[in-house]
């Protein structure tokens, strides 16, 4: 969507909502015009789409769609890197306390020397690599399955050939089809079967980025104190579930348990945000501290890292909405097709406990460039500047 900033017209019920565009003129973000909480009912809501700034004429003919993706605001400020606990390659616990990346006090490191890492006397980031400390927004939830089937068709014939894999099958992953009629029997199930370079286009193709994994960690942990082997949530208690509907639409619900790993039955990811209510805390519901969810289990987490010499060249620059005639991400110093520089944090439905802890690297170095059971993604994107949450 390409535009100015602008507020929405007055809604003929319910609240008010404001529209802003932000400056790379890509996407727009749409937010209360008032702090409050709870559902927003509007009507008479206009956006509008400038034809001449695409070198489009009012005779084109034009297939347009609202898909959206609900982001999570992460304030500016110092956060813990490492929980100096036990966790395998974990950063040495330091505070950030500058966007600039490679200002990073000396000893932010490893443990045991595995996974890559950025200890004193390698090569520090670039200077504009995002270490977290700058405000973004993040996406609440994993990609859903319902959401990548859109994704799929809203692209080209070719395109959506690259994106999409016949031989992804099992594990609760329901996307079948052609295109451009793909479609999901369970839409609001975690997708799984992501590779890189499918995580990596949508993050372009939606005017997003992935994120870094000094990012994953304030995503985690927001401004507190760690507590050594924690998990997403802020504490070292975690429950697998033991029972779970099997529809994936919306209304599943899981049964104990406040995590999605160690195959807990069934084996696969679950519906995004199962295990949050009206009533849960935190623990319960598996939150980020800024409530952003299933950031430890489900389906891995895809990072740029700092462990790997393409990761460290990383700029953070945003995905422009236009992918190749082939369907992949064509961003500047963006980890390629082959993952060079992208790692995993925050394990899976599959893996033990342990890997899912907020500062666990032991794989987030490891190159993974194929689809998997377990493979995910998620995106975020700078806080444009004057915008909060």
């Amino acid at each position: 969507m390409r535009g100015s900033t602008r507020r929405a017209l007055p809604p003929r019920h319910g609240d008010g909502v404001e529209l802003i565009v932000p400056p790379d003129r890509v996407g727009l973000f749409v937010r209360r015009a008032a702090e409050g909480a709870g559902p927003v009912a509007v009507e008479n809501v206009r956006a509008v789409f400038n034809f001449s700034d695409h070198g489009l004429l009012r005779t084109t003919k034009v297939k347009m769609q609202a898909l959206a993706m609900e982001m999570v605001y992460v304030a500016e400020g110092d956060f813990a890197a490492g929980s100096g606990g036990t966790e395998v390659s974990s950063f040495t616990l330091t505070t950030i306390n500058t966007n600039q990346a490679n200002a990073v006090p000396a000893g932010v490191g490893t443990k045991g020397g595995k996974a890559g890492g950025y200890p004193e006397g390698q090569t520090a980031p670039n200077v504009n690599w995002p270490n977290g400390y700058s405000a973004f927004y993040c996406m609440k939830y994993e990609i859903s399955q319902g959401q990548y089937a859109d994704f799929l068709n809203m692209l080209t014939a070719t395109q959506a050939g690259n994106r999409y894999s016949v031989s992804s099958s099992g594990y609760r992953y329901t996307i079948s089809g052609t295109h451009p009629t793909f479609t999901a029997t369970a839409p609001d199930r975690a997708c799984n079967f992501i590779s890189w370079a499918d995580g990596s286009a949508l993050a372009d193709w939606s005017g997003l980025r992935p994120m870094t994994e000094l990012e994953y960690e304030k995503a985690c942990r927001g401004p507190l104190m760690p507590v050594a082997n924690e998990y997403a949530w802020g504490t070292v208690t975690i429950t697998a579930t033991t029972a779970i509907g099997a529809d994936g639409t919306g209304s599943d619900t899981a049964t104990g348990g406040n995590c999605n790993y160690d195959a807990s039955s069934p084996n696969g990811p679950y519906r995004v945000g199962i295990y949050a209510t009206g009533s849960s805390t935190r623990e319960q519901a598996g939150a980020s501290y800024w409530g952003i969810m299933e950031l430890s289990g489900n389906v891995w987490e895809r990072s740029v890292t700092i462990g790997h010499a393409t990761g460290r060249a990383f700029t953070g620059l945003m995905g422009d909405g236009v992918l190749t005639t082939s369907g992949n991400a064509n961003v500047s110093l963006w980890p390629g097709t082959d993952a060079g520089g992208a790692g995993f944090r925050g394990g899976s439905w599959t893996n033990a406990a342990v890997f899912a802890r907020t500062s666990d690297r032991g794989n987030a170095a490891n190159v993974g460039a194929d689809r998997y059971n377990s493979y995910g993604s998620r995106a975020v994107r700078p806080a444009p500047s004057g915008v909060g949450p």
